[in-house]
């Protein structure tokens, strides 16, 4: 019978210890608390000096961001606004337009960016605003006209009588039988019938 006690205290002792190592982490784990997520850091470009344009990176902390660019910093994400690389380096700009010339078509044009129709270093301008670039515009003072054609700049092509010669050179421009009056004058053909050298309209019936 003692035997049996002892053995029934044995057990009892075991699953005592059992429970023990297993409730112990639980309540271990219960008692920690949560680790606070770490900070949002960002990349900026810090203005060392305002004279000099000079910048360089730092890490900040994401709350300390508004006082930096307040201070006029710039978020490392928004350094090309600046004319800066993702370094907080300087970007060449040899024309001085706040273009760099990585992404200036016209490096060394200040007025461009891009050739146009005209190419660096030569405006775009339009003088009569015929939307043709002056440059090669044949008539830059005629905005109906972008080459001088047969009546030259400033002067219509119109041809009245639709004979395919304009009025400027068709001394019959209402004729589109004749562009010179000839023997009979515009508006009547020199017909010649008899073949005799003399237009009808000259001869006697």
């Amino acid at each position: 019978m003692r035997t049996k006690r002892w053995t029934l205290a044995a057990t009892l002792l075991v699953v005592a210890l059992l429970l023990a190592s297993l409730v112990a982490p639980m309540a271990s784990a219960a008692k920690k608390k949560p680790k606070a997520p770490k900070p949002t850091k960002v990349a900026i470009c810090h203005l060392e000096n305002k004279a000099s344009n000079k910048y360089h990176k730092i890490v900040v902390a994401e709350s300390a961001v508004p006082a930096h660019l307040a201070h006029g910093d710039v978020l490392v994400a928004d350094a090309a606004s600046r004319n800066l690389d993702e370094n907080c380096q300087c970007l060449a700009d040899s024309d001085g337009d706040g273009t760099p010339d990585a992404t200036d078509g016209c490096p060394d044009d200040p007025s461009k960016t891009e050739p146009g129709v005209c190419g660096c270093g030569v405006s775009e301008t339009d003088t009569d605003l015929d939307l043709t670039p002056d440059c090669v515009d044949g008539c830059p003072e005629d905005p109906a006209k972008i080459e001088p054609g047969v009546c030259g700049c400033g002067v219509a092509e119109t041809d009245t009588d639709q004979d395919l010669t304009p009025d400027c050179v068709d001394q019959c421009p209402a004729d589109p039988g004749k562009i010179a009056p000839g023997a009979c004058g515009c508006g009547i053909p020199d017909t010649d019938a008899n073949n005799n050298g003399t237009a009808d309209c000259l001869e006697t019936p």
